[in-house]
């Protein structure tokens, strides 16, 4: 027997304990694994994302006319404003608290602001967006 053959039994074996054997998380690999990669079409859906991100930004600040470079920064404030907006429901049921929510709007703003200037930008929040 040659010594490849015997070599990729190990490998296999692996491969099939992982498509059959382990329940759900065998279905999440065997349709990962069915799933032809479109790259062209990864590549126009990021497209999109990156354009509806500028987008999104440029209505919060109110400035569809400047170079992104140009446009003023979110404010934390402007980002509580707008998750009050978007959660309305569910603070006036009760089911969030206003402290909650600011809490939220801190924990946001931080992980967006990379450059810690306690606002962010344009370019940051794309990449939030994006990433």
């Amino acid at each position: 027997v040659d010594i490849t053959v015997l070599l990729q039994i190990p490998s296999i074996l692996v491969q099939f304990v992982a498509m059959y054997l382990m329940g759900v998380s065998s279905e999440v690999y065997r349709h990962t694994a069915r799933t032809k990669l479109n790259i062209f079409g990864k590549i126009h859906n990021s497209i999109a994302k990156l354009m509806l991100a500028e987008v999104a930004f440029r209505g919060m600040v109110s400035d569809f006319s400047s170079c992104i470079e140009d446009l003023p920064s979110l404010h934390p404030s402007i980002i509580f404003t707008r998750l009050q907006e978007v959660f309305l429901e569910v603070l006036r049921n009760g089911s969030l608290q206003a402290e909650e929510l600011e809490t939220m709007t801190c924990v946001a703003t931080m992980s967006m602001d990379k450059d810690k200037s306690g606002n962010v930008g344009c370019r940051e929040f794309i990449e939030a967006c994006t990433n």
